[in-house]
């Protein structure tokens, strides 16, 4: 999971919440959503899942692509491409 901890970084950070915000729509404590963040634990599949339905967004694209510099349109089209292979 090598893109994740920077990839829920940057997605938050472009809804503005901070870490205490978003860890509380998924009922996580910040300390424990900063350690997703920091690349220190990896959350359980439920929440993985959680997370990517709240950014629209595969599992397999939130743990496998760097999104730090892609556009959400470029987003959609990666994930168009990906559900093409499953």
């Amino acid at each position: 999971m090598k893109f994740l901890a920077d990839n829920l970084r940057y997605l938050r950070k472009a809804k503005s919440l901070s870490q205490k915000e978003f860890g509380e729509k998924f009922n996580l404590n910040r300390p424990r959503y900063a350690k997703y963040e920091e690349g220190g634990a990896e959350p359980p599949l439920e929440i993985l899942m959680q997370i990517a339905a709240y950014y629209h967004i595969s599992v397999d694209l939130l743990i496998s692509a760097d999104l730090r510099d892609v556009s959400q349109e470029e987003i959609q089209q990666l994930e168009n491409i990906m559900c093409k292979f499953r």
